[in-house]
């Protein structure tokens, strides 16, 4: 659990005359203006109060704003008003804010090279579909494309499915030797829509320590069949 919870942070102590203390009928105070905030990690996230308090400076008696007069309580007012709180105050709602930008960035990005590879197939581009009947062990399958014509793909699926999209195929990740034909503009409209989470090209296979390209498919015929 991320540990969170509430501070207060001091913001301005003045000097402030003109009511006398209850308690020692001293005239010298000070005024402060204080500021809550939300935290999270210890790292301010925003403040969202500000407090004020009198307090005698001779025997530390608090004075309640709601008890003094109406004319000191629109000065404290006034005081309050001006106090504002500092910018590192914020600071956590400012480094959320730059993680949030920077990940809205990174998935423009992404969307726009997948974009780029689905208008330029080409083969052995490997696209990871989630699963229509997805569980949490089979969330997605892999599609690979083995030819490419002037408006259509041809797609061989993977045999397995995938808990997570792999960067890298094993030997056995094998593919089915019959193929789906799909429009250019259907892979864009399912990668629009979120069918298509991801698209890889030079995806290699893993062979112990070491990694080859995944095996050309131009010795298919381009006439076969199902």
């Amino acid at each position: 659990m991320i540990p969170a919870g509430t501070s207060t942070k001091n913001l301005k102590r003045a000097p402030f005359s003109g009511i006398t203390c209850a308690n020692c009928q001293s005239e010298n105070n000070i005024i402060s203006v204080s500021a809550s905030y939300l935290h999270i990690i210890w790292i301010p996230l925003f403040p969202y109060r500000k407090t004020m308090g009198i307090v005698c400076s001779n025997c530390k008696h608090v004075v309640r704003i709601y008890e003094t007069s109406e004319e000191v309580r629109e000065m404290a007012k006034q005081l309050k008003a001006t106090v504002k709180p500092p910018w590192y105050l914020f600071l956590g709602s400012i480094i959320l804010t730059l993680i949030i930008g920077l990940l809205v960035v990174q998935s423009i990005s992404r969307k726009n090279k997948y974009s780029a590879y689905l208008e330029n197939p080409q083969v052995n581009d490997i696209y990871a579909l989630r699963n229509a009947y997805e569980t949490p062990e089979n969330k997605y399958e892999l599609w690979k494309v083995i030819n490419v014509k002037e408006d259509s793909i041809d797609m061989s699926v993977s045999i397995f499915k995938y808990r997570y999209i792999p960067n890298q195929l094993k030997p056995e990740d094998l593919f089915f030797d019959n193929y789906i034909i799909y429009h250019k503009n259907t892979m864009l409209e399912f990668l629009k829509n979120g069918t298509i989470a991801k698209v890889s090209r030079g995806m290699t296979i893993a062979k112990g320590n070491s990694t080859e390209p995944i095996p050309d498919s131009t010795n298919i015929d381009p006439d076969y069949s199902k």
